[in-house]
């Protein structure tokens, strides 16, 4: 951020936007408003000789090629969710959130996909556990496509969530607080052990929702399909998220046919 006007120039502002859009926080769009927004702003400040030039005079509104790209995100492997679940498990109150309520927060990110403020909004009232589909939805104000959203989860979850808000009450948060406003830094808390940065890149909360597109991805043969279980938007944005290991390509290869043939 910026602490003072002298500090406003065009290289943070292209780096913060690729962090934002590589987390999926805003999209394209978005991305070209605010620096509509931040031009105008700037040149108001010179109208009124609060400034002497515009810094961001050459800055464009749409990224070029050369805009910096943000670190890549990685998924979780099954070993290293494993053992986050389990530190989480193991560990005190942290940001407010015991253990117990950090462990429930990662496996339904991973299973819903949910981002940070999506997930701190979710009440009982949310959770529709009881029935043949359990599922938890997010009011569209809540939701970052402005939409009515509803997403299936595992039978094993929706258990461990009907326990978990039995005594809440319908409009409490299941995680209360401002936990999600410094939400990567609780996960590394919970991640001993685990490698943080890898050639394949980088994990931090948003890699829940990679690991779940991945996974689900990997388990669907319709794009389409996984398209609208993880709420994706494009085929562009589906490869961005994910991520296929090597014994996965493997095993795709493995798959294609191959008729028998006499060795001679």
């Amino acid at each position: 951020g910026f602490n003072s006007l002298n500090q406003i120039g065009p290289q943070k502002i292209r780096l913060w936007l690729a962090e934002r859009r590589s987390n999926d926080e805003i999209g394209m769009q978005t991305s070209i408003h605010f620096v509509a927004s931040i031009k105008q702003f700037c040149n108001w400040l010179v109208r009124h000789n609060c400034i002497k030039s515009d810094p961001l005079c050459n800055l464009s509104k749409k990224p070029k090629g050369d805009v910096p790209i943000a670190r890549p995100r990685r998924m979780f492997s099954q070993v290293e969710f494993a053992k986050l679940v389990k530190n989480a498990q193991a560990g005190p109150v942290n940001f407010g959130l015991s253990g117990y309520a950090r462990t429930l927060l990662y496996l339904t990110a991973s299973q819903t996909g949910y981002r940070v403020q999506e997930l701190s909004s979710i009440t009982p009232i949310c959770c529709h556990l009881n029935g043949e589909i359990p599922c938890v939805k997010i009011d569209c104000r809540r939701s970052k496509r402005r939409r009515y959203d509803v997403q299936e989860i595992q039978s094993g979850l929706a258990d461990l969530l009907r326990r978990f808000i039995k005594d809440k009450a319908d409009d409490e948060p299941l995680w209360p607080g401002a936990w999600w406003r410094r939400a990567n830094e609780m996960l590394e808390i919970d991640m001993t052990g685990i490698e943080r940065e890898t050639p394949e890149g980088w994990l931090q909360f948003h890699s829940l929702r990679h690991t779940m597109v991945t996974n689900v991805t990997g388990n669907t043969k319709s794009e389409a399909l996984a398209m609208e279980i993880c709420r994706i938007s494009s085929p562009e944005l589906l490869r961005r998220y994910y991520h296929p290991s090597q014994s996965d390509r493997q095993k795709a290869v493995e798959s294609l046919p191959m008729p028998k043939i006499r060795v001679r």
